[in-house]
């Protein structure tokens, strides 16, 4: 690429670390964008590259060019012209300004101490007053240049010496300074990765094949479990028939439950202590084996206190939730009666069950008097 198509800007490392170089051009490169896409080359100038030209030029408008040409499909390299020139060579004539002839063109370089300082392009050779400025600004900024010592006429272009092959590289290319050790390192780690990926890959077989296994064997056994889940629905519903059945068939017995309350107040009471003048027997919502009793007594004399009703209705496992209230002569008790089962898994307990009785009902127990006719209220 010649090198009117292309700018030059060349930077000073001697400040930073040399490990840190290659990195500090690449900041360098990022922040110097003169084009909407911009592609960059490097030239390392000096002792352990303490300076560098940075060449950027329109990517596109290349890319464009080689369309135009037909090579765009040849992936060729874009290397700037002044890539093939000796720069070591233009040292020779020590601290000054060199002018060069050009592919289509001339150039202008300023050394300083061995590296370029500065560089200039022009198209043919400037004037006067144009030659003595550029001397004036760059040749005294970079190589302090003197007055005596500039030349009042624009000097004759040299001919620089070809490079066989281009020194410095292209951004991101392969042929940088340290592409070479980095291809050996990239190398060195990926064959050290394989070993271990290898081993993976191996392990990952055998673990998806174990998990193959047991996902079969996991449907099995749900299948296995949902024959089960069915059987025991299907027990569960007989056995909640058999229940309803049972409770159907074996309703608790009226007169057995007055027994019991007259044993129990009996068991606390004097005889005649107290009346049962009203009483209410009714279900107990929707559970058919137990029921709601509800009695009215009268006291006639010193009768027991409520927490010992209480504990006395409750010792018998057939009564529960039992409620004793008392307004002056008036008590009412209330509780619940349940209809007790044994099985082989329960320690026997006293069962309230139905009992052949006379036909006439119980107005009389020990401790408790009836004072209502010996028909049921309810």
């Amino acid at each position: 690429m010649s090198r009117s198509l292309y700018r030059v800007k060349t930077i000073a490392l001697s400040n930073v670390a040399a490990n840190r170089r290659a990195a500090a051009i690449q900041l360098e490169l990022t922040a110097w964008t003169p084009f909407r896409q911009t592609a960059h080359y490097v030239i390392p100038q000096g002792s352990g590259d303490t300076h560098a030209v940075l060449m950027a030029w329109d990517k596109d408008a290349v890319e464009g060019a080689q369309a135009e040409a037909g090579v765009a499909e040849r992936d060729l390299p874009v290397i700037p012209e002044d890539a093939f020139k000796s720069f070591t060579a233009m040292s020779s004539n020590g601290d000054g300004i060199s002018v060069y002839s050009c592919l289509d063109g001339v150039e202008a370089i300023v050394m300083r101490r061995g590296v370029v300082a500065a560089s200039q392009w022009w198209h043919a050779a400037p004037n006067q007053i144009v030659w003595t400025n550029f001397q004036r600004i760059q040749g005294a900024a970079a190589t302090g240049l003197d007055a005596a010592s500039r030349g009042e006429m624009f000097p004759s272009p040299l001919e620089a010496r070809w490079l066989a092959r281009p020194a410095g590289y292209a951004r991101g290319q392969s042929y940088a300074p340290d592409a070479q050790r980095e291809t050996w390192i990239v190398a060195t780690a990926a064959l050290l990765l394989v070993i271990p990926s290898v081993w993976f890959a191996n392990d990952f077989r055998r673990h998806a094949q174990a998990l193959t296994t047991a996902e079969k064997r996991l449907a099995s056994t749900e299948q296995e479990l949902d024959g089960l889940l069915s059987a025991r629905g299907n027990a569960v519903g007989s056995l909640a028939r058999a229940a309803r059945f049972d409770v159907a068939f074996n309703q608790i017995d009226a007169l057995s439950v007055f027994a019991e309350v007259s044993r129990t107040l009996g068991a606390i009471s004097k005889p005649g202590a107290l009346v049962l003048t009203e009483w209410d027997w009714r279900p107990d919502g929707s559970d058919l084996r137990s029921k709601r009793l509800k009695m009215i007594f009268t006291t006639t004399g010193s009768t027991p206190a409520a927490t010992a009703l209480v504990k006395a209705f409750e010792a018998n496992p057939a009564f529960r939730d039992v409620q004793v209230n008392g307004e002056g002569l008036r008590l009412s008790v209330e509780l619940r009666v349940e209809q007790l089962r044994t099985d082989a898994t329960q320690d026997k307990v006293k069962v309230i069950a139905p009992v052949t009785t006379p036909t006439s009902p119980l107005t009389t127990v020990p401790g408790v008097t009836s004072a209502v006719p010996a028909a049921y209220k309810r």
